[in-house]
């Protein structure tokens, strides 16, 4: 196991959502995001100037904080811009509050990210940028995460332990199911 140490401005998760437009991925969902941070704010003109761009150079590593290898409840996406400008910052997401928007970006393979405040909904926020965030090895390592929090769920809903397994498959293919939508254009 390789422990890297990265030293990022860390940005919080505000709010969450699903986002599609004919214009992105075939007109699929994207989870989307909405994020500020008490340390820095320079994502904010990151994110204004990129969007101004059609193109830039991005880099995407999944990780964990170091008490994470102890079963610890965050996730961290480190995302390193290198053209039109070098940043590299970092997004943590909770499994517990954020395993369904984790899912999606593995399932849609992106990501919508928009800086601001909390009660200011995903859909509200008009500077974004879409990213791709590739398979970088860890979906194995997701898919047993994911399980293991919906079967934690399951269980708190008193769910027979001889029908859990079902159970939670079940609950992870509906929430896939939706990522399937796809908004289409209505040509007249």
């Amino acid at each position: 196991m390789m422990i890297k140490k990265i030293s990022t401005p860390i940005y919080n998760i505000n709010e969450e959502g699903l986002f599609a437009s004919r214009d992105y991925a075939d007109g699929r969902l994207i989870p989307s995001i909405v994020i500020s941070s008490k340390e820095d704010d320079y994502i904010k003109e990151i994110i204004k100037l990129h969007s101004n761009i059609s193109m830039g150079d991005v880099e995407v590593q999944w990780g964990g904080t170091l008490s994470s290898l102890f079963n610890a409840d965050r996730w961290i996406l480190n995302i390193r811009f290198y053209k039109p400008i070098d940043y590299n910052f970092s997004i943590v997401f909770s499994l517990k509050n954020h395993y369904s928007i984790i899912d999606a970006i593995f399932q849609s393979k992106g990501l919508r990210i928009a800086y601001g405040h909390k009660s200011e909904k995903a859909s509200q926020v008009s500077d974004h940028i879409i990213i791709e965030i590739p398979d970088t090895g860890i979906s194995p390592k997701w898919e047993k995460t994911l399980s293991r929090i919906i079967k934690n769920k399951m269980r708190r809903l008193k769910i027979p332990r001889k029908e859990l397994g079902k159970a939670t498959q079940e609950q992870i293919n509906k929430m896939r199911e939706i990522l399937n939508i796809r908004f289409k254009h209505n040509p007249d």
